[in-house]
């Protein structure tokens, strides 16, 4: 199955050696043409990737309390509890519990701020395409030490993707010219097996560390400033392509970008 595309620089943008990387994830994936299925890519470094982590919606049985506090009816009184209370000449008294040392709370965690984003048109990926491959907006947070890039799409991410399927959803971030030295690339490969996301720095894929989550609709990569050239500010755009089972001339494809052309700036 090949994967028709746009080349990016007949997009306004230039086609750098992390597109043919991208490009190449997605063919290596995809099946014979007479195929159905889509065995994992074989053009992308295994060892360097971290695997998704689905995050599941809030569950209201978490939300519940598991203390041991219980109800009590009217008119019911209270029974004193053992060593609290002593009588002496026919008088209550009662002593006071000993206070007990409340631990300190733990540091909270920092708080992320937005400082970019590329919104995009929901429905201009193509007629063929699915709603999880259609690009709606691209956020980047910094928290001081971190960048979070979110990804949204027009319809929640499946776990796994149906058997056949490939996508390879990417964010540029650069800084200066967008010659392939200061550029980094976080990356997600979706098929069958899941999602696994993956770092592209100036000379090739990286060990990724951070995290990567899958969450409803949402895409979502959190990686130390040190691994994308330090928190310097840039430029950022992304791109979704997709591709379902069938034969060369007749499997759907599509191909959508944030923003439509050019980029956005972070920072």
């Amino acid at each position: 199955m090949k994967l028709q595309t746009v080349p990016h620089s007949e997009r306004g943008r230039p086609t750098p050696s992390r597109w043919a990387v991208a490009a190449l994830s997605l063919l290596t994936a995809c099946a014979s043409p007479l195929a159905g299925d889509a065995p994992a890519p074989t053009g992308l470094p295994q060892d360097l990737g971290v695997q998704a982590t689905v995050q599941p919606g809030p569950s209201p049985s978490a939300e519940r309390s598991g203390g041991r506090d219980r109800a009590k009816g009217r008119g019911e009184e209270e029974e004193p509890e053992e060593g609290r209370s002593s009588r002496k000449g026919g008088k209550q008294k009662w002593e006071k519990d000993p206070v007990e040392k409340v631990p300190d709370a733990p540091e909270a965690p920092r708080a992320f701020r937005g400082i970019g984003s590329a919104p995009d048109p929901a429905g201009d990926a193509g007629l063929r395409a699915p709603a999880y491959a259609d690009l709606t907006n691209i956020l980047v947070e910094d928290d001081g030490q971190s960048a979070r890039v979110s990804v949204d799409m027009a319809g929640d991410l499946p776990e796994r993707l149906p058997e056949g399927e490939v996508e390879g959803v990417g964010v540029d971030l650069i800084r200066g010219a967008n010659d392939g030295e200061n550029d980094y690339q976080v990356f997600a490969s979706g098929n069958a097996d899941g999602w696994v996301g993956y770092l592209y720095a100036p000379g090739g894929f990286v060990r990724y560390r951070g995290t990567f989550e899958v969450i409803a609709d949402r895409l979502v990569f959190t990686v130390p400033w040190e691994e994308l050239g330090g928190k310097n500010s840039g430029t950022l755009s992304a791109f979704a392509d997709w591709s379902g089972p069938g034969p060369i001339a007749l499997n759907p494809a599509s191909q959508d970008f944030a923003p439509n052309v050019g980029s956005a700036r972070f920072g």
